[in-house]
């Protein structure tokens, strides 16, 4: 989170940083309890964390699974937002 933090300060203009947790527990789990895993099923998600990186046109980029993926985060990023 403190790196998602110091992104969003930094390109406020640039970025649009959306959390979506898909949870672990059984009780979380249970579809009546409003959870269908619909985002975590589109993009194939396996694990926790998965960042999934989009394009200004919401063009699906770039996939970063697990922590400590700060430095790779911030690269494509900067690409993204580097791009014409």
């Amino acid at each position: 989170m403190p790196n998602l933090r110091a992104i969003v300060e930094r390109r406020s203009h640039d970025v649009a940083i959306v959390g979506i947790h898909s949870p672990e527990t059984p009780y979380g789990k249970t579809v009546r309890n409003d959870n269908s895993f619909a985002l975590w099923n589109a993009y194939g998600v396996s694990a926790w964390p998965t960042q999934l990186i989009f394009d200004r046109h919401g063009r699906w980029r770039k996939t970063i699974v697990g922590d400590s993926q700060d430095d790779d985060l911030n690269v494509a990023i900067s690409a993204l937002v580097n791009e014409q």
